[in-house]
């Protein structure tokens, strides 16, 4: 890891004795901001250099992985009713203390879920932004160049006008003026062959298939997946049918208990676990969930209770 930070050095040393054409300005953009983002991308992603993302501290030795890796990836959270007590006396640490019944919980699930969410929102942000700027770079002719192109392709041969050579002209013209040797102005009419174009044109024929298509899957994933954290009844049919209708006397009793990071959470496990095995921990996670919400029924049951004597 230290060798990655070293060999980013070298870019940060400035360079000075040189012609620049540009200034502090764009050197803070293209050398500095560049190498920070880097430096943020190593840090990061070098779990293995600076420990685990998330460490949970509890009784049972043989569940460490288990726990780390289900709080990592479902929901921890905090109590805003200990905000205001003093760390080190009242409590042991800020915003933590005995999870009472009825007691506000903020939760902080954006380790994993809103994570990939995020992620889908600026895959789609980035392949709109993508056909905006072709489209700008292109004289505002890249929106319909694909549609343009299919249109000629149907058209008959004798009376069509290629859309790609709008765009992409094989042949063009130039005027050079020159002075001649008496002093006047001379003007040159040129003809010039541009054979780049004969492959830019077929390159961004599929450059707009690719966005368009790319667009439309993308959309269609960030619609579909802003749809299950907004609708419960997505979520409970999409584990219905990754675990089929044998599931639904436990699916029934444990989705309502659950916020969108813990259904992720339980879809991924069933996307990678045996089916038979699968409905034996959707069983167990059942069982286990009723007893808790028992427990802090009585809890509140006697904490309601008028006391005796």
């Amino acid at each position: 890891m230290l060798q990655s930070f070293g060999e980013l050095s070298k870019h940060v040393k400035p360079r000075y004795g040189k012609i620049r054409a540009d200034n502090a300005i764009f050197r803070l953009h293209y050398r500095a901001t560049s190498l920070f983002l880097l430096t943020c991308c190593i840090l990061v992603t070098s779990i293995q250099f600076i420990g685990k993302p998330i460490q949970c501290i509890h009784g049972s030795e043989e569940a460490s992985g288990a726990v780390n890796t289900f709080c990592w990836i479902s929901s921890t959270f905090t109590m805003p009713d200990y905000y205001d007590k003093i760390e080190g006396t009242e409590v042991a640490h800020w915003g933590l203390g005995p999870d009472l019944p009825n007691m506000e919980k903020k939760y902080h699930s954006y380790y994993l879920f809103l994570k990939f969410v995020l992620c889908e929102f600026l895959n789609f942000a980035n392949v709109m932004i993508n056909i905006y700027l072709t489209n700008v770079f292109l004289d505002h002719e890249f929106t319909t160049y694909g549609t343009e192109v299919i249109r000629f392709a149907q058209e008959d041969q004798e009376n069509r006008t290629d859309p790609m050579r709008k765009i992409f002209p094989r042949v063009t013209k130039c005027t050079w003026y020159q002075y001649g040797p008496s002093g006047s102005l001379n003007k040159l009419d040129t003809l010039c062959v541009l054979a780049l174009n004969i492959v830019n044109e077929k390159v961004y024929v599929f450059l707009w298939f690719w966005f368009i298509v790319l667009a439309a899957l993308t959309g269609a994933a960030l619609i579909y997946r802003l749809s299950t954290m907004l609708v419960p009844f997505i979520r409970l049919r999409m584990l219905r049918l990754r675990g089929g209708s044998s599931y639904d006397v436990f699916l029934d009793s444990i989705i309502p208990k659950l916020n969108v990071g813990d259904w992720f959470m339980l879809y991924q496990i069933g996307r990678h676990m045996d089916s038979l095995i699968y409905r034996r921990f959707l069983s167990k996670f059942a069982k286990s969930l009723n007893e808790l919400e028992g427990r802090h029924l009585e809890m509140a049951a006697l904490k309601s209770s008028p006391s005796l004597g």
